[in-house]
């Protein structure tokens, strides 16, 4: 029995769509493969990150600190404090710079940036955590060093803006007040 002519279309657009679905299915299948290959290799180069930036941790920590009486910064602890700031600084914020100026022109962030956002925050915490054992300072000093300097900027501002009064001198009047 020959087949009509409409079977013989219904028949090859049936295997057409059987080769279709089968080549969809591979090439989704092989982009599946890929992108859980590229995951797989992101989350493992984060993990070697993140266990590296903990044995820098501890070097760093193994570093004792106490902060000097009467809270004044000594030069060579605040140029190793600049040298950490300045490494984060060239590691990270130079290699993402375009993105976060660009991000910073827009008033709702890109979903794209936002999926970066882990990935940068744990960029931070290495390079930081390799610049601090590079220096010999710890985390806690560190955070006191940040705080001092960052709070005396702010100290020089009012100071400047206001009373004329040096930031030497609202250091003291703060610390006799204290």
């Amino acid at each position: 029995m020959a087949l009509s002519k409409g079977a013989k279309i219904a028949l090859g657009c049936g295997l057409a769509a059987v080769l279709a679905a089968g080549a969809a299915v591979i090439v989704l299948g092989g982009l599946a493969w890929w992108g859980i290959g590229k995951a797989k290799q992101a989350t493992e180069g984060m993990v070697a990150e993140q266990e590296g930036a903990e044995k820098d941790l501890e070097k760093a920590n193994a570093n004792p600190f106490t902060p000097p009486e009467g809270g004044v910064v000594q030069e060579d602890r605040l140029v190793k404090f600049l040298a950490v700031r300045k490494r984060v600084h060239d590691e990270v914020y130079v290699k993402h710079k375009d993105m976060i100026e660009a991000q910073a022109q827009k008033e709702k962030a890109d979903l794209s940036a936002l999926a970066k956002l882990p990935l940068i925050i744990a960029e931070l915490h290495a390079s930081k955590a390799r610049g601090l054992a590079a220096q010999g300072m710890s985390e806690a000093e560190f955070s006191w060093m940040t705080g001092t300097v960052y709070s005396n900027m702010i100290l020089d501002g009012m100071a400047r803006s206001g009373d004329g009064t040096s930031v030497a001198d609202a250091d003291r009047a703060s610390i006799r007040a204290a």
